[in-house]
């Protein structure tokens, strides 16, 4: 057994003083103890105690164009952008980037891919993770080679991976419809792009726009495939795919309606705000999802629109832009939410608290924050200071 106390802890129900840790030998956290007496073999710490965070949603195969690709002018010129970059998967870029992640102190990631190559990295890191095999094809012919080609990466060695689609941009609506219908068997979540840019629903709406004009460029054959409704989240209903298996990454864009949809869903939304805001200046009304109760997770997107792999920092451009919003929202999305998606029962926050929070038989690990004596703990863990931390405990199963 180990035992860690320190000025304050981060427990399901908020900060508490002068708590302590108990893990066992196993590396998962057998008891939690508030206000604890000073005991001689207990490792004393200032800072806060917290579990390691959850990376709901990172592309770790684009790490090589960090810093590369302008942003500002909206989804569609920066994916030309992106396009005109991009090269075969850097090896040393993907190592990189989850070590700076894992120094961070996030304990498990949800990578995008397309290509697979940061799996088997991942396989050999210390975090804890989960491949989503992103889906794109439109023309049944690219439909079934995007199949074929998951199928491969899906048998190869690695870490636990799922099918999923990429966006409603670059998917026919036949292929969202299959690979996003909830099976009502367990597993991981699947993840998907939602109004990351107005341009979608203009899409959906009128078949025209920015979008329409780049599946042109590109030479797809989209027309009468594409789907046909008044915005992402009402496709999505449309074809039953929305559910708490389905977490919607961005929602940048997203209406009242439709987030009335994704509550009645129990679907996760999963913000990305600082690549919000490099792509195309805005932020979602997170307000009105707090306000419905919808499950809240973050992730950094990819290092060509993000500046690095700081999961607080990402939580700290939250709680600077919504001040209204109480600081412990930003935290439980940084851990009990990005856990909704991994966890393979059902998808509540009773099973991702046993997962990742400083909860007995949770495996996320132990991260001290080095923040100083403050009677605001959580504020002054998200005022934007990248404080000192370090790992305590590991990730259960890592290295």
């Amino acid at each position: 057994m180990q035992r860690h106390r320190a000025d304050w802890i981060w427990t399901p129900g908020g900060p508490q003083r002068g708590g302590e840790i108990v893990m066992d030998s196993r590396g998962r956290i057998a008891e939690l103890r508030v206000n604890a007496l000073d005991e001689a073999d207990a490792s004393s710490h200032s800072g806060m105690l917290l579990p390691g965070f959850v990376n709901a949603h990172a592309h770790l195969e684009l790490s090589d164009l960090r810093q590369q690709v302008i942003g500002g002018h909206g989804l569609s010129s920066w994916a030309m952008a992106l396009l005109a970059r991009r090269r075969p998967p850097q090896d040393e870029a993907i190592r990189t980037a989850i070590d700076e992640a894992y120094e961070a102190g996030t304990a498990a990631i949800v990578d995008t891919t397309n290509s697979g190559a940061p799996l088997p990295l991942l396989a050999d890191s210390p975090m804890r993770a989960l491949g989503q095999i992103e889906l794109i094809g439109i023309e049944p012919e690219r439909c079934e080679a995007a199949h074929s080609q998951a199928a491969r990466l899906l048998l190869a060695p690695g870490i636990p991976a799922v099918e999923t689609c990429h966006a409603v941009v670059s998917c026919s609506a036949d292929l969202i419809a299959e690979v996003l219908q909830p099976t009502g068997l367990p597993g991981p979540a699947r993840t998907f792009h939602c109004d990351e840019d107005p341009e979608d629903g203009r899409l959906l709406r009128e078949q025209s726009g920015s979008w329409a004009d780049f599946l042109d460029r590109l030479g797809r054959q989209w027309r009468g495939r594409i789907g046909q409704a008044q915005s992402t989240v009402a496709l999505l209903d449309e074809l039953g795919v929305l559910g708490p298996h389905l977490g919607l990454v961005h929602c940048v864009h997203t209406g009242e309606a439709d987030l009335d949809r994704i509550a009645r869903s129990g679907s996760v939304v999963v913000l990305c705000p600082r690549s919000n805001l490099h792509i195309g200046g805005r932020l979602p009304d997170v307000p009105a999802m707090i306000a419905r109760g919808i499950p809240l997770a973050i992730g950094t997107d990819s290092l060509a629109s993000a500046p690095d792999m700081d999961l607080l920092a990402e939580a700290a451009t939250l709680a600077a832009r919504f001040p209204t919003v109480a600081p412990a929202v930003w935290i439980e999305a940084l851990t009990i939410g990005g856990s909704r998606l991994l966890v393979e029962g059902p998808k509540t926050r009773a099973t991702a608290l046993a997962r990742g929070s400083l909860y007995p038989g949770a495996e996320h690990g132990l991260v001290l924050v080095s923040i100083p004596r403050t009677e605001d703990p959580a504020s002054t863990l998200l005022d934007g200071t990248r404080w000192p931390r370090r790992w305590l405990s590991p990730p259960v199963g890592a290295a």
